[in-house]
């Protein structure tokens, strides 16, 4: 295993994973993932993030 390679999971997952220089979000829905990150790059916090990928799939 490459301990760099973050990108690395060894279970099975449908979870989408996406990370930033100085953030990550997780969801098994890609477009909330997508929605949590636009958060973070519009300047928005774990908190905004979070909400966002909360309501996305609505």
């Amino acid at each position: 295993m490459n301990k760099n390679n973050l990108t690395y999971y060894p279970y099975p997952s449908a979870r989408r994973v996406i990370m930033g220089k100085r953030c990550a979000v997780a969801t098994s829905q890609p477009l909330a993932t997508l929605a949590g990150m636009e958060m973070f790059w519009a300047g928005g916090n774990a908190v905004d993030a979070a909400i966002a990928m909360a309501i996305a799939p609505v």
